[in-house]
């Protein structure tokens, strides 16, 4: 009745042809939980992450893990804004977590990342 949110189709599927971008502009537009840049970080990102999914045999020897990593980087602030504000959405009604530091508080998709950094580090950096 009230809801502002009207159908998956309508409200994040119409924002892009994409649907990965489409629910990346809905966090953006309707939850304002990133902007605009965070969105070039991860699509950059999703970019270099296809190329290294579709053409690692082609690419192996010249492949330039330091900068895979550097955009790595860049994205984890991005993420930290996207699984903080899903732990806020799941467990901010809730007086059980009212003491929070919600300034901290992450999900296992961060901490997950965070390990999978932890694994592709270049020794030089």
């Amino acid at each position: 009745g009230n809801s502002p949110f009207t159908s998956y189709e309508h409200d994040v599927r119409s924002r892009d042809k994409y649907e990965f971008k489409a629910c990346l502009l809905y966090l953006k537009d309707f939850m304002e939980a990133i902007n605009n840049e965070d969105i070039e970080i991860i699509m950059e990102l999703m970019e270099k992450r296809n190329i290294v999914a579709h053409e690692l045999s082609q690419i192996m020897e010249n492949f330039n893990f330091t900068e895979f990593y550097k955009i790595a980087l860049k994205t984890k602030a991005v993420l930290f804004k996207i699984s903080n504000f899903r732990i806020r959405m799941e467990l901010g009604a809730d007086p059980y977590f009212q003491e929070l530091n919600w300034n901290k508080v992450v999900g296992d998709e961060y901490i997950l990342f965070e390990k999978v950094l932890e694994t592709i580090k270049p020794n030089k950096l």
